[in-house]
């Protein structure tokens, strides 16, 4: 029992809910779907309910110690593994069995054995390579293809098949652990999680597995209420309900909800406002309306046509057209003036000529250089005769300078232009055609036929007036204009304004109609809202539940901290006891210590070297000296772990020597004794270590041969190995196949092979009968040492050898190892030729008995008749 005084502090420190945990687990052990019902109900209540609940506090003085018993699981084994599929490229017609206590399991490089320790590691416990590859010569490789086998086991008194597909867990399997060189470096060079959990501190474990299955049923009640908001949809068009249901969230209250009610006075409004659209919808009052509106831009059309009339055609123009004739004049008068003509006289007949213009050019030129030199320079004496100027020769000079500047010419077609752009003005005049069919003057004439008529004559008026204006310009004439009177247009002002107003007394239906629509769309929204009110109560409702579960935890890391402050006082120290237990057992005190540490609710353990805690172990130990500490870390492990069934080891003793593999061999055949234990490997002195450690300490065992037959891999020869084929297991084979084969038609393929297995048997029964019989044990393959006190009754003679050596010769022939001669293929093998092979055998070998019987008798005497 674990005592929980030193906790009482921690555990009132804890919420209520997780009070209650804690006490029902320490009181009665793991929470049952009852107990979850009412810790969730504690739960939700202090959370979601929104009220403060007045709780009983719990007192953890009247079970302050846990009365959790230790459970206790059937036992499980191993019974055999068939029907392999997919697993590298071993056949499916074998059947690999496993022993209760201890399975030997040789094979050689190539054999298969591999393959079956890869699948031995992916269906069990293992922290090395779980991977399974398919026979790629056969098999393409895709996402489907699965290894997978059929294991037998037992469970209690319970034989059950487990159909094994890779990448599956299943939990009996997981009963076994796997040790394999890949898991070598894990154990070395990283953390891994320790399963082991004391019953004292199986407390912790039933509060995490209460906290998960606490927060699984939270999580489907989550998801159960994270619903679709219902108003989704619902709605074709938008208003205030509209928008107040897709804002919904867990703020709104059950007054606003409420706000809306659909009620009997809704219908009547219903009706009268379908009635007034009704009405609305059938006056025609846009087209009216777009009518008057064309009216009223015919009319002020036409006043922009008047308008310009007016500011062209006024007094002003007139003024205007007199001014610009004027100067016309004028200008045509100094050109003539100014000309060279004006220069010419019966002296210089060559005045007007270049030479001529050449002269005043230079003469001004002359004059204006000497004011640059002299600013105050005045012309006042001819540059040439150097005789005064009088006012009549300066003017002249004038002249001569404004014909050169060429001004005259110049002003007067300034004064041209003038002219001409003012007279174009007259013809921008557009004169309206101002009839009962024109536009605007068939709806002057309506609203006003006086008017009308008036307006009419000043128009035409107006035209006769502008083309008299022309005409006077033209001549250039400046007397007699026409008197000119602006067109009267203020009553086609009024008439705009009349109309404007008539537009405007029809009113705006569509407005009443988008109001009126309003309204109803409002009135339907309602309806639709009262009928789905209740869900949006529900959803709210979830949306309030899913908002107060926010804050809702589990504590997991605390948990982990607290049960690791236990975990150190209860399984660290425990784990550090047997791990160095199991460290002088196999002869590794490399000064290698355990740290653990909390994580996610579970403790990891690392192994470090004491003299270099921040090195990993794989940069200083030697391969060997990695795998025995690795090896001592698994055993440390499984003989912790209750749940543990058996263990698999493939090659355990690869890199070590052989002091190292026998020590290792005692371990695992003690330990065969307390459980199932399964070795593969591909040593011979190991297994000779195995089998013969097995004989002393009285170890029943099976051993199995994996052999590769042609390029075939994986032959199981069951109860067979090169070493531990013992004369009474060869001799009792051989009789099992002969009756196996006796059973099987004659000359079917599956006798012919037991029949060859039956001389392979007996190959190996001679190599047996030289080691154990003639040589009566004295030198024993694979052993380091030489048993020089058999010597003595060594049964030799050369005649028994010469026959043992024949008969392998012989025997030779018929097994699968050797090329047999197409003679011998095309002549089956028949049961009595096999017996005649072991009736010669059996003869043999009471020969050599017989002998040795005799030896040993003599030396016993002479042992009598020593004086020693």
């Amino acid at each position: 029992m674990l005592d929980l005084s030193n906790m009482e502090n921690w555990l009132d420190s804890r919420p209520h809910w997780e009070q209650q945990v804690w006490f029902f687990i320490i009181k009665e052990g793991k929470l049952d779907d009852k107990k979850i019902e009412e810790v969730y109900k504690l739960l939700m209540e202090d959370f979601v309910s929104g009220k403060k609940h007045e709780r009983t506090p719990i007192n953890f003085k009247s079970v302050s110690k846990t009365n959790i018993s230790e459970e206790h699981d059937q036992v499980v084994y191993l019974k055999d593994v068939i029907n392999l599929k997919h697993v590298n490229a071993l056949p499916s017609d074998q059947k690999l069995a496993f022993g209760k206590n201890l399975t030997l399991i040789y094979g050689e490089n190539g054999s298969g054995k591999s393959g079956y320790s890869r699948l031995l590691s992916s269906a069990c416990f293992s922290r090395g390579d779980k991977s399974i590859l398919p026979n790629l010569r056969e098999t393409k490789t895709t996402k489907s293809t699965k290894a997978s086998a059929d294991f037998r086991v037992t469970i209690g008194e319970e034989q059950k098949i487990i159909n094994y597909k890779e990448d599956e867990k299943y939990d009996i399997l997981k009963r076994f652990s796997v040790f394999d060189s890949s898991s070598v470096q894990i154990h070395i060079n990283s953390t891994s999680n320790l399963t082991i959990t004391p019953v004292q501190l199986k407390v912790f474990e039933y509060v995490i597995e209460a906290f998960n299955d606490l927060e699984k049923k939270l999580d489907n009640e989550k998801t159960l209420r994270r619903t679709q908001n219902p108003t989704v949809s619902r709605f074709d068009n938008e208003s205030v309900i509209s928008k107040f249901c897709s804002e919904l969230d867990h703020k709104v209250s059950i007054e606003e909800i409420n706000q809306w009610n659909y009620t009997a006075s809704d219908v009547e409004r219903t009706a009268v406002i379908q009635e007034e659209l009704q009405k609305l919808r059938k006056l025609d009052v846009e087209t009216k309306k777009k009518q008057l509106s064309l009216e009223v831009k015919e009319i002020e059309e036409l006043v922009e046509k008047l308008e310009n009339i007016n500011s062209i055609l006024n007094l002003e123009y007139i003024t205007s057209s007199i001014t610009y004739i004027n100067e016309f004049n004028q200008k045509t008068d100094l050109s003539k003036k100014m000309g060279e003509s004006s220069f010419r006289d019966e002296v210089f007949l060559t005045t007007g000529s270049e030479e001529w213009k050449s002269l005043i050019s230079a003469a001004k030129i002359l004059l204006d250089n000497e004011k640059k030199l002299n600013p105050k320079f005045a012309l006042t004496k001819c540059p040439l005769c150097k005789q005064g100027l009088r006012n009549e020769e300066l003017s002249l000079f004038e002249r001569y300078w404004y014909f050169l500047e060429g001004k005259s010419l110049t002003e007067l077609k300034i004064a041209k232009e003038n002219l001409e752009k003012h007279k174009k003005l007259l013809e921008k005049i557009e004169f309206p055609k101002f009839d009962i069919d024109s536009p605007g003057a068939r709806i002057v004439r309506e609203m006003d036929e006086e008017y009308f008529n008036h307006l009419k004559e000043q128009i035409e008026n107006s035209f006769v007036i502008n083309e008299k204006i022309k005409e006077k310009t033209e001549r250039l004439e400046v007397n007699d204009y026409p008197r000119i009177a602006p067109l009267f247009m203020e009553k086609l002002n009024t008439m705009i304004s009349e109309i404007k107003k008539q537009i405007e007394a029809l009113g705006n239906p569509e407005l009443e109609i988008k109001k009126l629509e309003d309204e109803l769309n409002l009135i339907t929204h309602c309806k639709i809202y009262s009928q789905i009110k209740e869900e949006v109560i529900a959803y709210v409702k979830n949306q309030s539940w899913l908002k107060s579960c926010e804050g809702i935890t589990f504590p997991r890391r605390q948990i982990t901290t607290k049960q690791r402050e236990l975990f150190d006082q209860i399984v660290t120290e425990e784990y550090r006891r047997k791990f160095a237990e199991e460290s002088e057992a196999l002869d590794c005190n490399f000064g290698v210590s355990i740290t653990t540490r909390g994580a996610s609710g579970s403790t990891v353990k690392e192994l470090r070297l004491n003299i270099s805690a921040e090195h990993k172990m794989g940069k200083i130990l030697s391969e060997g000296e990695q795998r025995v500490c690795a090896l001592a870390d698994f055993l440390t492990e499984i003989s912790l772990d209750k749940r543990n069934s058996g263990i698999i080891f493939d090659d355990p003793v690869t890199s070590l020597d052989h002091v190292r593999k026998r020590q290792i061999a005692r371990r695992l055949v003690i330990e065969a004794s307390r459980r199932q234990v399964i070795i593969l490997t591909h040593d011979k002195v190991f297994l000779s270590y195995l089998a013969d450690i097995s004989s002393e300490l009285d170890t029943s065992y099976e051993a199995h041969w994996i052999q590769r037959v042609g390029n075939r891999p994986g032959k199981i020869s069951s109860n067979s190995s090169p070493k531990l084929a013992t004369l009474a297991v060869i001799t009792q084979e051989v009789d099992r196949l002969i009756v196996e084969a006796g059973l099987l038609d004659d000359q079917h393929q599956h006798q012919q092979q037991k029949l060859i297995d039956s001389f392979s048997l007996l190959r190996s029964g001679c190599e047996a009968l030289i080691e154990q019989v003639l040589f009566n044990k004295t030198i024993q393959r694979h052993d380091d040492y030489i048993r020089v006190s058999n010597l003595n009754e060594v049964p030799w003679n050369d005649m028994n050898a010469g026959k043992i050596v024949d008969m392998h010769g012989q025997l030779s022939r018929f097994i699968d190892a050797h090329n047999r001669s197409d003679t011998m293929r095309e002549e089956p093998i028949t049961i009595e030729i096999v017996k005649s092979y072991r009736k010669k055998f059996y003869e043999i070998r009471g020969e050599l008995n017989a002998i040795k019987k005799t030896k040993k008798s003599e030396l016993e005497k002479q042992k009598s008749n020593s004086p020693w």
